[in-house]
């Protein structure tokens, strides 16, 4: 029987990766793997952005389901949640598991010999 793993949502693999490509959300990331929780107060002092640039990158990373709020009153801090990120990777693995098989002769040919001319293997028959 063929074992049964959660797939991710289909927008939830490009909402990931989204926020993990812009290097302020992934130093915000590193500095919360960190800590484990922060405010935007002690992000700030990490981060050189403004309150609200800060703001917009864990909005991102929120919408993607990377990093949690937790509000009490009138304060705030975020955690990590590694889940989604875990997902999409695993998934992302899953699909490009397997060995790139070596190019048969007719691929190799195939190739040397494009009209464009842009790509050759470096294989002479």
């Amino acid at each position: 029987m063929k074992e049964s793993r959660p797939k991710p949502k289909p927008d939830e693999a490009d909402l990931v990766l989204a926020a993990l490509a812009h290097p302020i959300r992934r130093k915000i990331l590193d500095d919360l793997d960190t800590h484990v929780a922060m405010s935007v107060t002690y992000l700030r002092q990490e981060i050189p952005l403004t309150r609200q640039g800060i703001r917009k990158h864990l909005g991102e990373l929120i919408k993607a389901g990377i990093v949690i709020r937790y509000r009490e009153r009138r304060s705030a801090v975020y955690f990590i949640d590694p889940r989604p990120i875990r997902r999409v990777f695993a998934a992302l693995g899953r699909r490009y598991r397997r060995d790139p098989r070596p190019l048969a002769s007719h691929d190799r040919s195939r190739l040397q010999s494009n009209r464009l001319g842009w790509f050759r293997t470096g294989v002479e028959d």
